[in-house]
């Protein structure tokens, strides 16, 4: 009994940290992308666990909601078809057109971070559909992964991706960002502030729309300040 529990432990901690592994490289990719970065060719694989607790951290809620999807599922039964299938998440589908509204509004109003709220809000409208449920069961009979599991792990990837992808466009479009001043030996460098490795700091030249790497090695002070709208 006593070895069982510890080889449970063992399987949810290597499934968690997994996890966290692929939502960090995920949400790296998307946000160091629109700048033409690999990131990944900077950091350590401490360093993309590390930074894995802030995009968990933000979509930690959707376990939640992901199982009480399920468990309504399991309470109302299969459906005999789609139409009828989908009545059992009108919920969901007001919840989706929300989102999506709000999403738009977002990007109107020139917040790109909204685009998460868009992507959700599609993703959740995919949720309702017989195909996709049955692609989720497969994929549980694959791997072992309960229904509730695998569609919050999809909820989180998708949202990280698209909150991540929308702060860069933030910066790059420059709604929202942070100005960088840094002074090294040489020169006075000013910026968009993308963000830092361990031994660089990435800076963007918005009038030329180029990538700056400064090595932290070289910098003598940097002073952060937010950029005014």
């Amino acid at each position: 009994m006593q070895a069982d529990k510890v080889s449970n432990s063992q399987q949810l901690i290597a499934l968690g940290t997994t996890a966290a592994l692929i939502v960090s490289c995920v949400s790296l990719y998307f946000y160091w992308q629109p700048f033409g970065v690999n990131i990944f060719s900077y950091l350590s694989i401490s360093e993309i666990l590390t930074r894995s607790a802030l995009p968990l951290l933000l979509t930690s809620s959707t376990f939640i909601g992901a199982l009480f999807a399920q468990l309504k599922t399991s309470r109302h039964g299969e459906g005999t078809n789609e139409a009828s299938f989908q009545k059992k998440f009108r919920s969901e589908l007001i919840l989706s057109t929300a989102l999506i509204s709000l999403g738009t509004l977002g990007l109107y109003l020139n917040e790109f971070k909204s685009i998460s709220a868009i992507t959700t809000g599609v993703l959740l409208i995919t949720f309702t559909t017989k195909k996709l449920h049955e692609v989720i069961d497969y994929i549980g009979q694959i791997s072992g992964l309960p229904h509730s599991l695998t569609i919050s792990f999809l909820i989180i990837v998708v949202l990280s991706a698209s909150y991540s992808l929308g702060s860069a466009m933030n910066i790059k479009n420059g709604s929202r960002y942070q100005i960088a001043e840094i002074s090294t030996k040489e020169i006075h460098i000013k910026g968009a502030y993308i963000g830092r490795s361990e031994s660089e700091i990435f800076i963007w030249d918005r009038d030329l729309e180029t990538l700056r790497i400064i090595e932290q090695a070289s910098i003598n002070t940097i002073e952060l300040k937010e950029s005014k709208p």
